[in-house]
């Protein structure tokens, strides 16, 4: 049930000609420096403090005018996928195309990458692992439905997929060991903390499932699709279609904070610079205070608890008010009864 609301988002990053795809922040959430990428392939290194732009690159398809459709980002490189199948290594510092990884027939729908491998799902319904330097398919996996998103966990691979289902992949035995029917319309992201699976999709329901005990938790609230997930703590943030993004109490399910400010869907979050930022169908980067959120949902809670404190109150004394009425009737009876009994005799 979504009640709290916040409007006062802190600053607006504009410059973006298309839609936010990706958003990074390589020192983490206390560093300064933010790279954003758009489908207009457009890459932007924000200094946070300084208010400036540091660097300014152009992302281009080298075998044709296809457009960009995902990035993901490691400090010196962006890994960017196209909608004609193609990905590539871009070097951020050299300005250049290093490698190309061609493989997928259909629009690339994310692209990540680890200290070894490269990973990447389509439309086409294939996960593929990519030699990093050779620019090789290392391993590809084909299935009957595209893939949304992933997340590669050690030597699994968890798969979202538009057939509601999440697919867990052993990467060494190349095969699927458990799959859960996860929402009841296709899936578009999935992340993971620990030993849960957060997801979302086009129920507009986020889920968590806890890997050991199955136990599952549903944060009900948006209005439409859930395009992405980021856990902070003991919160889970979604942002979706709807232009919202919500904080959940990840435990419980509880929404205890709403971000309202975007024109259009958001598409993606990132932790800077204490901050949240948030990328947009409307173009634009905006961010909001953790600290303030934090001061808002500690405020909510006190004054929930003297509410339920208060009510609590008002029970008792109305409980005390009914025993000592019910007391009076009852003195009142007896007394009737008895001067009965002495007409008779």
């Amino acid at each position: 049930m979504r009640t709290y609301k916040s409007r006062a988002y802190k600053d607006r990053l504009k410059g973006h000609k298309d839609r936010i795809l990706s958003l990074f922040s390589p020192d983490g959430e206390e560093g300064h420096i933010l790279v954003s990428g758009s489908a207009d392939g457009i890459v932007r290194g924000w200094d946070l403090k300084a208010r400036s732009v540091r660097f300014k690159v152009t992302i281009t398809n080298p075998e044709s005018n296809s457009e960009v459709s995902c990035m993901s980002f490691t400090h010196s490189f962006v890994y960017a996928g196209f909608k004609d199948g193609l990905v590539i290594k871009f070097n951020l510092q050299e300005s250049k195309v290093e490698t190309q990884y061609k493989g997928h027939s259909q629009l690339v729908n994310v692209v990540r990458c680890s200290e070894t491998e490269l990973f990447s799902v389509s439309q086409d319904c294939s996960f593929k692992r990519w030699d990093l330097e050779k620019g090789e398919c290392a391993a590809h996996y084909e299935f009957s439905d595209p893939i949304s998103d992933f997340a590669v966990s050690g030597k699994k691979a968890f798969l979202a997929s538009w057939d509601t289902m999440i697919r867990v992949l052993d990467l060494e035995s190349n095969e699927v060991i458990s799959s859960i029917t996860a929402g009841t319309q296709p899936l578009k992201c999935i992340t993971l903390e620990d030993n849960a699976v957060y997801v979302g999709g086009c129920d507009s329901i986020a889920r968590k499932w806890d890997l050991e005990t199955n136990e599952q938790v549903e944060f009900k609230g948006h209005k439409s699709w859930v395009l992405g997930l980021k856990v902070l703590g003991d919160y889970l943030f979604t942002n979706s279609e709807d232009k919202t993004i919500c904080v959940w109490d990840k435990n419980t399910g509880n929404c205890v904070d709403e971000f309202i400010g975007h024109q259009d869907g958001v598409t993606f979050l990132e932790f800077s610079n204490r901050m949240v930022y948030s990328g947009s169908y409307d173009h634009s980067i905006r961010s909001w205070d953790l600290e303030e959120m934090n001061r808002r949902i500690e405020e909510k809670s006190l004054m929930k608890q003297e509410e339920i404190l208060s009510r609590k109150i008002e029970v008792y004394f109305a409980t005390l008010n009914s025993k000592k009425k019910g007391k009076k009737k009852g003195k009142k009876g007896g007394k009737g009864k008895k001067g009965k009994k002495g007409k008779k005799k």
